[in-house]
């Protein structure tokens, strides 16, 4: 639960002071820069919940699991915000930004995902 939470303040933090704070001085608004947030944060924080879940397995279904994270992140990434993409008629025209903005979150978010896991796998493995 301890990597769900540093996963998800990791998130609203890098909102708070990047995005909101771009947000109000530009014509993006809100409305860009959350639904890019939403997009890559649920992705990792998954990731992070099934690896917790994981943890106490074999090592080969760990490193199965990490490894499908690694594949299954970034295309769960894009398809939801392309679904904010088509259900939000406030994104129209605001392509770039949301790829742009998606870009930023998915890289500060990966980073505190990897933190997460690289720490329960060394503590998985310890008392070996």
């Amino acid at each position: 639960m301890k990597g769900v939470l540093i996963v998800l303040g990791t998130g609203i933090a890098a909102w708070v002071i990047l995005a909101f704070p771009a947000a109000l001085i530009s014509e993006e608004g809100l409305g860009v820069t959350i639904p890019a947030l939403l997009a890559c944060l649920a992705p990792n924080l998954l990731a992070v919940m099934v690896s917790e879940l994981v943890k106490t397995k074999s090592e080969k279904l760990r490193t199965g699991v990490i490894v499908l994270s690694f594949v299954f992140r970034p295309f769960m990434a894009l398809g939801l915000g392309f679904c904010f993409y088509v259900l939000m008629p406030v994104l129209h025209g605001r392509e770039l930004s949301l790829l742009l903005w998606g870009a930023v979150f998915y890289l500060i978010i990966l980073g505190a995902e990897s933190y997460v896991v690289s720490r329960q796998v060394a503590g998985s493995t310890a008392g070996r």
